[in-house]
Protein backbone atom coordinates (compact mmCIF):
# COMPACT_ATOMS: atom_id res chain seq x y z
CA UNK A 1 0.00 0.00 0.00
CA UNK A 2 1.35 3.25 -0.37
CA UNK A 3 1.91 5.30 2.37
CA UNK A 4 0.92 9.28 3.10
CA UNK A 5 2.02 10.90 5.97
CA UNK A 6 -0.14 13.79 5.51
CA UNK A 7 -3.78 12.02 5.73
CA UNK A 8 -4.23 13.28 8.95
CA UNK A 9 -3.73 16.47 8.02
CA UNK A 10 -6.32 19.24 9.27
CA UNK A 11 -8.22 17.03 11.88
CA UNK A 12 -8.88 17.97 15.19
CA UNK A 13 -7.32 15.13 18.12
CA UNK A 14 -10.82 13.55 18.20
CA UNK A 15 -10.88 13.05 14.72
CA UNK A 16 -7.67 11.78 14.73
CA UNK A 17 -8.89 9.48 17.56
CA UNK A 18 -12.05 8.10 16.04
CA UNK A 19 -9.58 6.78 12.72
CA UNK A 20 -7.22 4.73 14.78
CA UNK A 21 -9.99 3.42 16.51
CA UNK A 22 -11.67 2.55 13.18
CA UNK A 23 -8.87 1.56 12.07
CA UNK A 24 -8.57 -1.10 15.22
CA UNK A 25 -11.83 -2.14 14.55
CA UNK A 26 -11.53 -2.77 10.92
CA UNK A 27 -8.64 -4.93 12.20
CA UNK A 28 -10.05 -7.23 14.91
CA UNK A 29 -13.25 -7.36 12.08
CA UNK A 30 -10.74 -9.52 9.69
CA UNK A 31 -11.23 -6.54 7.24
CA UNK A 32 -7.80 -5.13 6.34
CA UNK A 33 -6.47 -8.71 5.58
CA UNK A 34 -5.67 -8.87 2.08
CA UNK A 35 -8.77 -9.90 -0.18
CA UNK A 36 -8.97 -13.71 -1.39
CA UNK A 37 -10.09 -12.14 -4.53
CA UNK A 38 -6.42 -9.82 -5.95
CA UNK A 39 -3.85 -11.73 -8.01
CA UNK A 40 -0.85 -11.71 -6.60
CA UNK A 41 1.27 -8.25 -6.30
CA UNK A 42 -2.46 -6.84 -7.03
CA UNK A 43 -1.96 -3.33 -4.69
CA UNK A 44 -5.03 -3.09 -2.11
CA UNK A 45 -5.43 0.70 -2.70
CA UNK A 46 -8.98 1.50 -2.98
CA UNK A 47 -9.96 -1.40 -0.74
CA UNK A 48 -8.34 -1.28 2.48
CA UNK A 49 -5.75 1.28 2.98
CA UNK A 50 -5.98 4.11 5.04
CA UNK A 51 -7.34 6.85 2.71
CA UNK A 52 -10.37 4.35 1.99
CA UNK A 53 -11.06 3.81 5.74
CA UNK A 54 -10.88 7.77 6.26
CA UNK A 55 -13.03 8.17 3.18
CA UNK A 56 -15.57 5.48 4.94
CA UNK A 57 -15.21 7.20 8.12
CA UNK A 58 -15.92 10.89 6.51
CA UNK A 59 -19.36 9.79 5.18
CA UNK A 60 -20.15 8.88 8.33
CA UNK A 61 -19.19 12.24 10.39
CA UNK A 62 -16.90 10.14 12.34
CA UNK A 63 -19.12 8.12 13.31
CA UNK A 64 -16.98 4.66 14.35
CA UNK A 65 -19.78 2.33 14.60
CA UNK A 66 -21.23 3.78 11.68
CA UNK A 67 -18.22 3.71 9.61
CA UNK A 68 -17.69 0.06 10.52
CA UNK A 69 -21.09 -1.21 9.47
CA UNK A 70 -20.87 0.69 6.31
CA UNK A 71 -17.47 -0.61 5.50
CA UNK A 72 -18.34 -4.32 6.29
CA UNK A 73 -21.87 -4.21 4.09
CA UNK A 74 -19.44 -2.38 1.44
CA UNK A 75 -16.60 -5.28 1.18
CA UNK A 76 -19.17 -8.34 1.62
CA UNK A 77 -21.00 -6.45 -1.38
CA UNK A 78 -17.98 -5.90 -3.54
CA UNK A 79 -17.10 -10.04 -2.70
CA UNK A 80 -20.15 -11.20 -3.56
CA UNK A 81 -20.31 -9.50 -6.88
CA UNK A 82 -16.63 -10.12 -7.62
CA UNK A 83 -15.74 -7.24 -8.89
CA UNK A 84 -12.50 -7.98 -8.78
CA UNK A 85 -12.44 -10.83 -11.25
CA UNK A 86 -15.58 -8.62 -13.54
CA UNK A 87 -12.54 -5.94 -13.10
CA UNK A 88 -9.82 -8.22 -14.58
CA UNK A 89 -11.86 -10.29 -16.99
CA UNK A 90 -14.21 -7.72 -18.53
CA UNK A 91 -14.45 -7.61 -22.07
CA UNK A 92 -12.77 -4.05 -23.12
CA UNK A 93 -15.52 -3.68 -25.86
CA UNK A 94 -17.85 -3.67 -22.56
CA UNK A 95 -16.20 -2.00 -20.44
CA UNK A 96 -15.77 0.91 -23.46
CA UNK A 97 -19.52 0.68 -23.68
CA UNK A 98 -20.32 0.88 -20.42
CA UNK A 99 -17.50 4.00 -19.35
CA UNK A 100 -19.44 6.96 -21.11
CA UNK A 101 -22.78 6.16 -19.00
CA UNK A 102 -20.94 7.90 -15.80
CA UNK A 103 -18.65 10.56 -15.01
CA UNK A 104 -15.32 9.33 -16.36
CA UNK A 105 -11.66 10.86 -15.35
CA UNK A 106 -10.46 13.18 -18.55
CA UNK A 107 -6.93 12.60 -17.91
CA UNK A 108 -6.70 15.99 -16.28
CA UNK A 109 -6.35 17.26 -12.97
CA UNK A 110 -7.13 20.62 -11.08
CA UNK A 111 -4.56 22.95 -9.43
CA UNK A 112 -4.73 20.73 -6.04
CA UNK A 113 -3.69 17.28 -8.11
CA UNK A 114 -7.38 16.33 -7.54
CA UNK A 115 -8.79 14.51 -11.07
CA UNK A 116 -10.92 15.77 -13.10
CA UNK A 117 -14.27 13.77 -13.81
CA UNK A 118 -16.50 14.77 -16.81
CA UNK A 119 -20.28 14.28 -18.10
CA UNK A 120 -22.41 15.47 -20.78
CA UNK A 121 -25.67 15.31 -19.70
CA UNK A 122 -26.62 15.05 -23.16
CA UNK A 123 -25.34 11.47 -23.70
CA UNK A 124 -28.87 10.18 -21.48
CA UNK A 125 -30.91 10.09 -24.23
CA UNK A 126 -34.21 7.84 -24.84
CA UNK A 127 -31.99 5.15 -26.02
CA UNK A 128 -29.61 5.18 -23.42
CA UNK A 129 -32.17 5.28 -20.93
CA UNK A 130 -33.85 2.57 -22.52
CA UNK A 131 -31.16 0.07 -22.20
CA UNK A 132 -30.05 1.12 -19.03
CA UNK A 133 -33.69 0.46 -17.62
CA UNK A 134 -33.58 -3.05 -19.04
CA UNK A 135 -30.04 -4.16 -17.28
CA UNK A 136 -30.74 -2.52 -14.27
CA UNK A 137 -32.82 -5.67 -12.07
CA UNK A 138 -31.27 -6.96 -9.38
CA UNK A 139 -30.27 -5.77 -5.97
CA UNK A 140 -26.73 -3.71 -5.29
CA UNK A 141 -25.86 -5.76 -2.50
CA UNK A 142 -27.16 -9.40 -3.83
CA UNK A 143 -25.99 -12.01 -6.03
CA UNK A 144 -28.65 -10.97 -8.62
CA UNK A 145 -26.57 -7.59 -8.75
CA UNK A 146 -27.98 -6.49 -12.36
CA UNK A 147 -25.14 -6.06 -15.38
CA UNK A 148 -25.78 -2.79 -14.83
CA UNK A 149 -24.92 -2.63 -11.16
CA UNK A 150 -21.58 -4.30 -11.95
CA UNK A 151 -20.44 -2.39 -14.47
CA UNK A 152 -20.79 0.98 -12.49
CA UNK A 153 -19.04 -1.36 -9.87
CA UNK A 154 -16.03 -1.62 -11.91
CA UNK A 155 -15.61 1.78 -13.52
CA UNK A 156 -16.01 3.12 -9.49
CA UNK A 157 -13.20 0.35 -9.25
CA UNK A 158 -11.51 2.15 -11.49
CA UNK A 159 -11.57 5.17 -10.05
CA UNK A 160 -10.70 4.87 -6.50
CA UNK A 161 -8.39 1.54 -7.46
CA UNK A 162 -6.63 3.29 -10.11
CA UNK A 163 -7.21 6.86 -10.61
CA UNK A 164 -6.87 8.44 -7.29
CA UNK A 165 -3.65 6.23 -6.30
CA UNK A 166 -1.98 7.72 -9.91
CA UNK A 167 -2.65 11.38 -8.96
CA UNK A 168 -1.42 10.22 -5.01
CA UNK A 169 1.40 9.62 -6.28
CA UNK A 170 1.94 12.69 -8.15
CA UNK A 171 4.93 15.22 -7.15
CA UNK A 172 4.08 18.55 -8.74
CA UNK A 173 1.36 19.47 -6.83
CA UNK A 174 0.91 21.74 -3.72
CA UNK A 175 1.17 19.02 -1.15
CA UNK A 176 2.12 15.92 -1.73
CA UNK A 177 2.15 13.67 0.94
CA UNK A 178 -1.26 14.11 1.68
CA UNK A 179 -3.11 11.25 -0.99
CA UNK A 180 -5.99 12.36 -3.07
CA UNK A 181 -8.88 10.78 -2.40
CA UNK A 182 -11.74 12.70 -3.87
CA UNK A 183 -12.38 14.18 -7.52
CA UNK A 184 -13.70 17.02 -8.81
CA UNK A 185 -17.20 16.68 -11.00
CA UNK A 186 -17.89 18.81 -14.14
CA UNK A 187 -21.35 18.52 -15.75
CA UNK A 188 -22.71 19.89 -18.85
CA UNK A 189 -26.30 20.48 -18.78
CA UNK A 190 -26.58 22.11 -22.24
CA UNK A 191 -29.39 19.29 -23.39
CA UNK A 192 -30.99 19.12 -19.93
CA UNK A 193 -34.91 19.52 -20.60
CA UNK A 194 -37.51 19.49 -17.90
CA UNK A 195 -38.74 15.98 -19.55
CA UNK A 196 -34.98 14.60 -19.79
CA UNK A 197 -34.78 15.40 -16.10
CA UNK A 198 -37.51 13.18 -15.26
CA UNK A 199 -36.32 10.35 -17.04
CA UNK A 200 -33.16 10.15 -15.26
CA UNK A 201 -34.42 9.74 -11.47
CA UNK A 202 -33.45 5.82 -11.65
CA UNK A 203 -30.33 6.15 -13.22
CA UNK A 204 -29.67 9.19 -10.57
CA UNK A 205 -30.74 7.27 -7.56
CA UNK A 206 -28.75 3.87 -8.31
CA UNK A 207 -25.65 5.56 -8.89
CA UNK A 208 -25.94 8.40 -6.15
CA UNK A 209 -26.72 5.38 -3.47
CA UNK A 210 -23.72 3.27 -5.48
CA UNK A 211 -21.61 5.95 -4.53
CA UNK A 212 -22.42 6.86 -1.33
CA UNK A 213 -22.56 2.84 -0.08
CA UNK A 214 -19.38 1.42 -1.55
CA UNK A 215 -17.74 4.39 -2.60
CA UNK A 216 -18.27 7.42 -0.33
CA UNK A 217 -16.19 10.74 -0.35
CA UNK A 218 -15.24 10.22 -3.90
CA UNK A 219 -16.95 13.83 -4.49
CA UNK A 220 -14.85 16.72 -3.73
CA UNK A 221 -17.13 19.49 -5.42
CA UNK A 222 -19.36 19.31 -8.20
CA UNK A 223 -20.41 21.57 -11.29
CA UNK A 224 -23.30 21.62 -12.95
CA UNK A 225 -22.19 24.14 -16.31
CA UNK A 226 -24.90 25.68 -18.64
CA UNK A 227 -27.51 25.23 -17.10
CA UNK A 228 -30.78 26.41 -18.29
CA UNK A 229 -32.79 29.12 -16.05
CA UNK A 230 -35.00 27.25 -15.21
CA UNK A 231 -32.99 24.20 -13.72
CA UNK A 232 -33.22 25.89 -10.48
CA UNK A 233 -36.67 24.65 -10.18
CA UNK A 234 -35.37 20.97 -10.94
CA UNK A 235 -32.53 21.15 -8.83
CA UNK A 236 -34.46 21.53 -5.91
CA UNK A 237 -36.08 18.42 -6.73
CA UNK A 238 -33.06 16.21 -8.27
CA UNK A 239 -30.71 17.14 -5.52
CA UNK A 240 -33.53 15.06 -3.31
CA UNK A 241 -32.38 11.78 -5.24
CA UNK A 242 -28.85 12.15 -4.46
CA UNK A 243 -26.67 11.80 -1.62
CA UNK A 244 -26.83 15.02 0.95
CA UNK A 245 -23.41 15.53 1.75
CA UNK A 246 -22.74 15.48 -1.98
CA UNK A 247 -25.56 17.63 -3.13
CA UNK A 248 -23.84 20.02 -0.39
CA UNK A 249 -20.85 20.02 -2.62
CA UNK A 250 -22.24 20.70 -5.58
CA UNK A 251 -21.97 24.44 -7.23
CA UNK A 252 -24.45 25.61 -10.12
CA UNK A 253 -22.41 29.04 -12.03
CA UNK A 254 -24.06 30.96 -14.15
CA UNK A 255 -22.39 31.23 -17.76
CA UNK A 256 -21.09 34.48 -17.26
CA UNK A 257 -19.25 33.06 -13.79
CA UNK A 258 -18.38 29.95 -15.18
CA UNK A 259 -14.45 30.01 -16.31
CA UNK A 260 -13.70 32.37 -13.91
CA UNK A 261 -15.26 30.06 -11.23
CA UNK A 262 -13.70 26.77 -12.54
CA UNK A 263 -9.89 29.06 -12.90
CA UNK A 264 -10.25 29.19 -9.28
CA UNK A 265 -9.33 25.52 -8.88
CA UNK A 266 -8.34 24.42 -12.82
CA UNK A 267 -5.86 25.75 -14.79
CA UNK A 268 -7.53 26.81 -18.27
CA UNK A 269 -5.35 24.21 -20.23
CA UNK A 270 -7.67 21.68 -18.76
CA UNK A 271 -10.83 23.38 -19.08
CA UNK A 272 -12.62 21.90 -21.76
CA UNK A 273 -14.01 24.46 -24.14
CA UNK A 274 -17.68 24.01 -23.51
CA UNK A 275 -17.06 26.06 -20.68
CA UNK A 276 -14.53 28.24 -21.60
CA UNK A 277 -11.55 26.71 -21.25
CA UNK A 278 -8.60 25.06 -23.88
CA UNK A 279 -9.19 21.76 -23.44
CA UNK A 280 -10.56 20.11 -26.44
CA UNK A 281 -12.90 17.23 -24.45
CA UNK A 282 -16.13 15.41 -26.20
CA UNK A 283 -18.19 12.58 -23.88
CA UNK A 284 -16.38 9.43 -23.65
CA UNK A 285 -13.09 10.25 -25.88
CA UNK A 286 -9.91 8.73 -24.50
CA UNK A 287 -8.37 9.42 -21.33
CA UNK A 288 -5.79 12.42 -22.31
CA UNK A 289 -3.39 12.67 -19.99
CA UNK A 290 -2.04 15.78 -18.70
CA UNK A 291 1.80 16.76 -19.16
CA UNK A 292 2.68 15.80 -15.56
CA UNK A 293 1.59 12.23 -15.54
CA UNK A 294 2.81 11.24 -18.58
CA UNK A 295 6.21 12.42 -17.30
CA UNK A 296 6.08 10.56 -13.89
CA UNK A 297 5.45 7.58 -15.72
CA UNK A 298 8.15 5.36 -17.93
CA UNK A 299 5.97 4.01 -20.51
CA UNK A 300 6.37 0.40 -22.73
CA UNK A 301 5.06 1.92 -25.48
CA UNK A 302 2.86 4.79 -26.65
CA UNK A 303 3.16 7.73 -23.64
CA UNK A 304 -1.02 7.20 -23.11
CA UNK A 305 -3.49 4.71 -21.74
CA UNK A 306 -5.03 2.11 -23.78
CA UNK A 307 -8.44 1.15 -23.47
CA UNK A 308 -10.47 -1.25 -20.72
CA UNK A 309 -9.91 -1.83 -16.99
CA UNK A 310 -5.94 -0.51 -15.82
CA UNK A 311 -4.55 -1.80 -11.97
CA UNK A 312 -1.53 -1.66 -10.17
CA UNK A 313 0.94 -4.23 -9.62
CA UNK A 314 3.91 -4.12 -7.27
CA UNK A 315 7.25 -5.63 -8.45
CA UNK A 316 9.46 -7.13 -6.41
CA UNK A 317 11.33 -3.53 -5.25
CA UNK A 318 7.89 -2.53 -3.96
CA UNK A 319 7.81 -0.50 -7.59
CA UNK A 320 4.25 0.02 -9.09
CA UNK A 321 3.24 -0.91 -12.97
CA UNK A 322 0.07 0.02 -14.72
CA UNK A 323 -0.83 -3.47 -16.28
CA UNK A 324 -3.59 -3.31 -18.49
CA UNK A 325 -6.50 -6.28 -18.10
CA UNK A 326 -9.65 -7.30 -19.37
CA UNK A 327 -9.99 -9.72 -22.04
CA UNK A 328 -10.79 -9.57 -25.78
CA UNK A 329 -13.11 -12.68 -27.35
CA UNK A 330 -12.48 -14.25 -23.65
CA UNK A 331 -8.82 -13.88 -24.61
CA UNK A 332 -7.50 -12.20 -20.63
CA UNK A 333 -4.65 -9.68 -21.17
CA UNK A 334 -2.24 -8.60 -19.00
CA UNK A 335 -0.14 -6.12 -20.65
CA UNK A 336 2.31 -3.93 -18.93
CA UNK A 337 2.35 -0.39 -20.20
CA UNK A 338 3.85 2.49 -17.86
CA UNK A 339 6.35 1.99 -14.46
CA UNK A 340 5.58 5.14 -12.20
CA UNK A 341 9.01 6.62 -11.24
CA UNK A 342 9.79 7.02 -7.62
CA UNK A 343 9.96 10.89 -5.65
CA UNK A 344 13.27 11.36 -7.08
CA UNK A 345 12.82 10.25 -10.41
CA UNK A 346 9.79 12.82 -10.68
CA UNK A 347 11.62 15.46 -9.07
CA UNK A 348 14.14 15.09 -11.83
CA UNK A 349 11.39 15.48 -14.78
CA UNK A 350 10.15 18.77 -13.28
CA UNK A 351 10.20 21.29 -15.76
CA UNK A 352 12.13 24.79 -14.89
CA UNK A 353 10.62 26.53 -11.62
CA UNK A 354 9.41 29.59 -13.98
CA UNK A 355 7.26 27.40 -16.13
CA UNK A 356 5.27 25.38 -12.89
CA UNK A 357 2.60 26.92 -10.95
CA UNK A 358 3.23 28.96 -8.18
CA UNK A 359 2.83 26.75 -4.85
CA UNK A 360 1.81 29.52 -2.87
CA UNK A 361 -1.00 30.81 -4.67
CA UNK A 362 -2.62 26.75 -4.77
CA UNK A 363 -1.60 25.62 -1.71
CA UNK A 364 -5.07 26.67 -0.13
CA UNK A 365 -6.69 25.15 -2.64
CA UNK A 366 -5.69 21.43 -1.57
CA UNK A 367 -7.52 22.38 1.42
CA UNK A 368 -10.49 23.25 0.57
Amino acid sequence: MQTHGGLLKGLSEQQIAAFETFKLRCAEAGLLSRPAALHDGEVEDGLNDDPTLLRFLRARRYDVQGALKQFKEARRTWETNNVSQLYNEMEIASFEHARPLYPHWSGRRTKAGRPIFLFDFGYLNQTVLASYEKNRSGSVSSAQASLQQREASTALDSVTRFVLPLCSAMKDRPDPTSPIISGVFLVDLAAFTLKAGWGVKNYTQDISGLVATGYPEIVHQGFLLNAPSYFSMMWAIMRKWIDPDTAEKVQIPTASEALATLTKYIDPENIPRRFGGDFDWSHGMPVDLDAGVRRALTWRGEQKLPQGPIKWELDKSGGRTAVAVGSVDGTSRADKIAVLEDEVEQEKKKPEPEVMQTVEAVAQLSLE
